[in-house]
């Protein structure tokens, strides 16, 4: 008798078992991707896209439902284009943030898609860019995304993204965990649909419709501001302006004019290890003694201008001191047309 008894438990302990160890019901997923700046692969700036995972319908178990948004126009990227909802099923990326959806999330999400790619949104890069797109899409999917605003800016940009989802990844162990809500990482160089190679799916974007990180941006206009022309066909040019004499503990102001300070990017560099984004007029006090080069970059007006001051700090100089800096309205180079990419249908909703 109690052979048997044993053994009825024995039997119920292991369906108990392997009910514990089944796979959970499959789920719709949505994944936020973020590529990060690589120049050597074609990637000047950092990217932003979204992944729809359906778990049934016809597309069911399809990994190439990847979209990225995009402005039509290059040229008009900072004062509005024309938008441009891309297929990014081959596109590079460095981190990607994939989570379960219920049933409704997910056809929230993909509406979104089918939406906006029916009737493209405007393309504004200091107000709706690839990532604001992407967060809009994951967003509506349930998802708790991480902070994406760049250097104090409330400018949304992929480097900040990928920079926070790189410390999640590493908070998860800094392994990539299958299936559930978790960070990967691109350890395989696989593309969104999961196959090539990074560095191929990269270069072959070289000509498409360019990333858009401020961070990005910014740095790119301080070492090279005629390649950073190019890849926005804007035009570029340098200037030397006359050098400041301040006191010791002496206030430069540096006053920007020529261009609409809602539609440019702006970045001051003090010399002194301190730095300023984001504005029309800048100031800034110099504590100690010493010569000072200050660097500044806009993008305003299809034109990329980068400029210089040198400031002589010492006892007995000027208290304050004005510079006023005119950008160039400048000429844009024509337009490229962009990669019109229709990619497969949007994901069928789930039933």
């Amino acid at each position: 008798m109690r052979s048997r008894v044993g053994l009825v438990c024995l039997v119920v302990g292991l369906l108990a078992a392997l009910a514990a160890a089944a796979p959970a019901a499959a789920a719709p997923r949505v994944c936020v991707y973020t590529q990060e700046r690589n120049v050597l692969g074609g990637a000047l700036t950092g990217h932003a896209f979204v992944q729809l995972l359906p778990d049934s319908g016809p597309d069911q178990g399809k990994r190439n439902l990847a979209w990225g948004f995009y402005p039509e126009k290059r040229a008009l990227f900072l004062t509005g284009s024309p938008g441009l909802i891309a297929d990014d099923a081959k596109h590079g990326w460095d981190w990607k943030l994939c989570n379960t959806a219920t049933t409704d999330q997910y056809n929230d999400a993909a509406k979104i898609v089918a939406d906006d790619r029916k009737t493209t949104p405007e393309y504004v890069f200091l107000k709706f860019n690839c990532t604001d797109w992407a967060y809009k899409v994951g967003k509506a999917a349930g998802m708790k995304l991480p902070p994406a605003g760049a250097l104090g800016t409330g400018v949304y940009d992929p480097e900040r993204v990928a920079k926070e989802m790189e410390k999640l990844w590493r908070e998860q162990g800094g392994r990539n965990i299958p299936g559930g809500n978790a960070v990967f990482k691109n350890s395989d160089h696989k593309t969104p649909e999961g196959s090539g190679d990074l560095r191929a799916a990269a270069a072959a974007d070289i000509d498409a419709p360019f990333g858009d990180s401020y961070t990005d941006i910014v740095r790119e206009a301080f070492a090279d501001p005629s390649e950073t022309a190019d890849a926005y066909d804007f035009s570029s040019g340098t200037a030397q302006h006359d050098d400041a004499t301040l006191d010791r503990g002496g206030e430069l102001h540096v006053k920007l004019t020529g261009f609409d300070g809602d539609e440019a990017i702006t970045a001051l560099r003090w010399g002194d290890n301190e730095a300023d984004y984001q504005g029309r007029v800048f100031s800034h006090t110099y504590k100690e003694a010493g010569t000072y080069r200050v660097t500044g970059v806009a993008l305003a007006k299809q034109n990329v201008q980068r400029f210089a001051i040198v400031v002589h700090v010492s006892d007995g100089g000027d208290r304050e001191a004005r510079v006023d800096v005119e950008i160039p309205t400048g000429a844009a180079h024509v337009d490229r047309a962009p990669r019109l990419v229709e990619g497969p249908a949007v994901a069928q909703l789930p039933a």
